[in-house]
């Protein structure tokens, strides 16, 4: 099953956002955090590549056709002051970009889940959003 027959399903499994947030303007690699974890209560594991569970609340990413570009917010605990360094070291992070994935539950890789995962699929998942940090407000 694709992506879009998954979303228009009427069952549709968990969706999940995973975010990148991208510190290569300042010669540094990328954080890679979701807002959930995977059954065994750990970091999600997506594409072979592993996001840090921690609370996070993202609003605002609606797609507008006309008037005020869309301008998201991403509410981010200072899980182990991982965010808080990097704000502190990185110029609050702004121009830094983050990126936001998204797929569902039954795309994510087998090693998330007890037994393995036979419906795993790295190739299904929306297109990627791409945004600029403007501000750190807090």
């Amino acid at each position: 099953m694709s992506i879009q027959s998954e979303a228009q399903s009427l069952s549709p499994t968990a969706r999940i956002d995973l975010f990148v947030l991208d510190l290569s303007q300042h010669n540094a690699g990328a954080l890679y955090f979701c807002s959930t974890s995977n059954p065994f209560g750990g970091d999600v594991v997506w594409q072979g590549v592993t996001y840090t569970a921690m609370p996070i609340s993202a609003s605002g990413f609606e797609k507008r056709t006309n008037g005020t570009l869309p301008t998201p917010t991403i509410k981010a605990s200072n899980y182990q002051g991982l965010l808080g360094a990097q704000a502190r070291e990185y110029n609050n992070l702004e121009g830094c970009k983050v990126i936001r994935k998204r797929t569902f539950a039954k795309y994510l890789d087998a090693v998330n889940f007890p037994g393995g995962n036979p419906t795993a699929n790295p190739n299904q998942y929306f297109p990627d959003e791409t945004w600029i940090v403007k501000r750190k407000s807090h």
